[in-house]
């Protein structure tokens, strides 16, 4: 019945949250949802429904908040002032400036300058 496709589907989730957070492979700017799909041997709108379901969250906020995070943490680091928020952005999996400043934003009502200014 449906709780063995339940399970199923938590099984998936698990393996799709292995590969991204333990992994690090949010890291990766060219991850897709096409791209995961293959790696856990699933359509690309399987994937992308398991990450709906368990994550409450569309594929490219469930990777964003986690590239957000490291971003954060880069920002709040006296050391890395010398780095430019750009370089941040790419270090940390996003493929241009503006959808790293639309990400931060969206998740962090802020803009990663003025956050980096509030933290240090």
């Amino acid at each position: 019945g449906d709780t063995f496709k339940a399970n199923d589907d938590a099984v998936l989730f698990k393996k799709i949250f292995k590969l991204i957070i333990d992994e690090k492979l949010y890291i990766e700017s060219d991850l897709s949802l096409s791209k995961l799909g293959k790696l856990i041997g699933k359509s690309t709108q399987k994937t992308s429904s398991i990450i709906n379901q368990y994550a409450k969250r569309n594929f490219n906020d469930f990777i964003n908040f986690y590239r957000i995070q490291d971003a954060k943490k880069l920002l709040s680091d006296i050391e890395n002032n010398k780095f430019t928020i750009s370089s941040i952005a790419f270090d940390t999996g996003f493929s241009s400036l503006s959808s790293f400043n639309s990400a931060f934003k969206k998740f962090e009502n802020t803009t990663p300058s003025s956050y980096r200014k509030k933290q240090l």
